[in-house]
């Protein structure tokens, strides 16, 4: 797929792709390290009769590989927002999530909820424990809130306003992890976020009214469950804790993992963190040329991007493995069965089981692809296998299941009829799934049969 109009960084783009990292390409991707990026593009332009609005026009996220290195960066790029502020009502607001444990678990403690706002958000399934808010703070959608109408985990969009609080809710300030902040008394009710790098497909339910195209408002949410590890803390008496935070949906997106920028497209970013295998990702995100990315920081002179065929090769490799096993498990199952003195007996009848009082319901079809008893089938060595619960039948009418029964470890498909070595099967096909009286004996222990019917 081509993402730029840039041939010469499109044929750049394939050289890593194909792990060709000579002294050109090199000396392209290092002459980036530091290099100021061009300045933001107006959100809004004019296009003969149209008007064409792109919010991310002014937007530069940077790019790692670790959610460690995301977390420290957005703590400094919340630290030049606080620095930069002039006035107290202007600070960032400083939301506290809340930690709800089950009812049969004891409560938390001063000590131990301390420790988990100072946990990042992977730590929480992506809910933040500490979210600071400003107008223009760019976000990340947490959770798939409604799909249907584009409200997915990973959607970008960018805070609008200050968050709605209920009458009567007071602001402290405060300084919280070297941040001056604005600390409310009670949670928000709800954020307006506008989406950024798409679209909203429909109005959720229970929107307020007269919000501007794209503009969604986001209450506090009940995030999954998460269990934390407890053993680093000294004064606690247990060792783990499942926890649910309640928290709003959205957390920082000024710093990005490449997971997070698949698919995503920007007109200038910073690549702040990389490695060879996702070098190539990172890189292709840019629209402009090699003029919107920016490094960092130098990468080292042993650094080569994975290449394809390095890739092909190991996917060769797990192949060539995968027929080796495949082969020695057809020898065990074909080649090392008992004598045919204990070979596996499989057989069929049409007669009722005896431990089964009830008749067993034959419709009409099957008594006409059916003709008297099936004969019992032995499986011996070297023999070629065959469908033998209905030989007549064409493979549109029904479909071939394998099934390997053992006695150590028996498969969904086997239901126990005696312990240890006789097992009723199940009997597929495409217009009814029934249990017929076929019935396996295993004579030898860890002894394996393949077993195909339809």
């Amino acid at each position: 797929m081509q993402r730029t109009d840039n041939k010469k960084f499109t044929k750049l783009q394939q050289k890593i792709r194909r792990g060709q990292w000579d002294k050109r390409v090199s000396k392209a991707i290092h002459g980036q390290v530091g290099a100021k990026l061009p300045s933001a593009l107006p959100e809004k332009s004019i296009i003969g009769d149209e008007t064409i609005y792109e919010p991310e026009n002014s937007f530069c996220p940077v790019l790692v590989t670790r959610n460690q290195t995301r977390a420290v960066l957005e703590h400094q790029r919340l630290l030049a927002v606080c620095a930069t502020t002039t006035s107290d009502d202007d600070l960032p607001i400083g939301i506290f999530g809340s930690f709800a444990t089950g009812k049969r678990t004891r409560s938390l403690s001063q000590v131990e909820t301390s420790f988990l706002r100072t946990l990042p958000d992977s730590s929480f399934n992506k809910a933040p424990p500490f979210l600071a808010l400003y107008p223009g703070a760019w976000m990340l959608i947490t959770s798939n809130l409604n799909v249907a109408c584009g409200l997915g985990q990973g959607t970008r969009c960018r805070v609008i306003g200050w968050p709605i609080f209920s009458p009567g809710t007071t602001f402290t300030i405060r300084t919280y992890q070297g941040c001056r902040l604005r600390i409310p008394s009670a949670a928000p009710l709800t954020v307006l976020v506008e989406l950024t790098g798409s679209k909203l497909l429909a109005k959720p339910p229970g929107q307020p009214k007269d919000l501007p195209n794209n503009v969604v408002a986001l209450p506090m949410e009940n995030h999954r469950k998460s269990s934390i590890d407890l053993s680093a803390l000294p004064n606690t008496t247990r060792s783990s804790v499942t926890v649910r935070v309640r928290q709003l949906p959205i957390r920082p997106a000024n710093a990005l993992t490449t997971y997070s920028v698949q698919s995503a497209q920007f007109q200038r970013f910073i690549i702040y963190e990389t490695t060879p295998s996702e070098f190539y990702t990172q890189l292709s995100r840019g629209r402009n040329g090699l003029s919107s990315v920016s490094l960092g920081r130098p990468l080292p002179d042993s650094f080569r991007p994975l290449s394809r065929e390095a890739t092909q090769t190991e996917l060769a490799r797990l192949k060539d493995l995968h027929r080796q096993t495949k082969s020695r498990f057809d020898v065990e199952c074909h080649h090392k069965i008992p004598s045919p003195d204990k070979h596996v007996n499989i057989s069929t009848s049409n007669k009722p089981n005896k431990r089964t009082t009830k008749k067993k319901h034959t419709s009409k079809k099957q008594k006409k692809t059916s003709s008297g008893t099936t004969p019992s089938v032995q499986i011996r060595p070297g023999e070629k296998q065959t469908n033998f619960l209905n030989p007549t039948a064409s493979h549109a009418d029904m479909f071939l299941v394998t099934l390997i029964i053992r006695i150590d470890q028996l498969w969904e498909f086997v239901l126990p009829k005696r312990s240890g070595t006789m097992h009723r099967v199940m009997h597929f096909s495409q217009s009814s799934i029934s249990a017929s009286n076929t019935i396996a004996s295993i004579h030898r222990p860890n002894t394996c049969a393949v077993v195909h019917f339809s």
